[in-house]
């Protein structure tokens, strides 16, 4: 499941989701459970020098993965600061 929504004429755009699964067998032999989520940021500047479409972004990814058979748990979480952009270029 995802959203997406953009605020101020589009130059803040907010999104999140996320999925979730699991894995269980009849005999007992695997029961899993996994979990991954993110939220995402970003701001789109108007133009930078000969850049376009540039934009800062702050990310965050949860990662979770269990594993009751084998009494096992990851957990992971991610921040990242994004700068990207794209420059005119012809050949």
């Amino acid at each position: 499941l995802d959203i997406y929504s953009s605020f101020f004429s589009e130059r803040v755009i907010g999104e999140a989701g996320g999925t979730y699964d699991w894995s269980e067998a009849d005999d007992d032999s695997i029961k899993q459970n996994n979990a991954d989520l993110y939220a995402k940021l970003s701001y789109r500047f108007e133009k930078i020098w000969d850049f376009e479409d540039s934009s800062l972004a702050l990310e965050y990814h949860h990662t979770r993965h269990e594993d009751e058979v084998f009494d096992a748990e990851y957990r992971e979480n991610t921040i990242t600061l994004v700068l990207s952009t794209a420059f005119p270029y012809t050949f």
